[in-house]
């Protein structure tokens, strides 16, 4: 539960500013799903030998297979946040009505979505691989 909640803080910390001074932003949920993906996949890459979910050999090969939707999700939404930054540019964030203050929260929203999206899609691959090791672990103990 406290990674959980750390998690939220960090979410809430990092889309305050858009929540607070944007009226539409178009990717806020690839945005919080790409942020919980990323400090979950992150967290777990160390630490899911140590869960309660570390010896399940069946969930570890649902998560191996749940890996490859996530990891095209991500990408995806990268590819269309990027598509709409070319096409619209920060109108896209802003509206028509651009202000100095505004311009700077733009390239704000557009460092940290990349931030989080490109960690989410890097951490998806290293979880998927460190899953496969952990299996093969498991299932070659003892044979050397």
């Amino acid at each position: 539960m406290v990674w959980w909640a750390v998690t939220a803080v960090v979410a809430l910390a990092a889309l305050l500013p858009l929540w607070k001074y944007l009226e539409y932003y178009p990717f806020l949920i690839a945005n919080i799903a790409a942020i919980i993906a990323f400090i979950t996949f992150t967290r777990k890459i160390f630490l899911f030998q140590h869960s309660l979910l570390g010896n399940q050999q069946i969930i570890k090969m649902v998560l191996m297979v749940l890996c490859i939707p996530i990891f095209f999700y991500f990408i995806n939404q990268v590819n269309a946040f990027q598509t709409v930054m070319d096409e619209q540019g920060v109108d896209a964030l802003l509206g028509p009505e651009q202000e100095i203050g505004k311009l700077s929260l733009a390239r704000y929203a557009r460092t940290e979505f990349v931030f989080f999206a490109v960690g989410s899609v890097i951490a998806t691959v290293v979880f998927f691989f460190r899953m496969m090791i952990s299996i093969w672990r498991y299932r070659n103990r003892g044979t050397v």
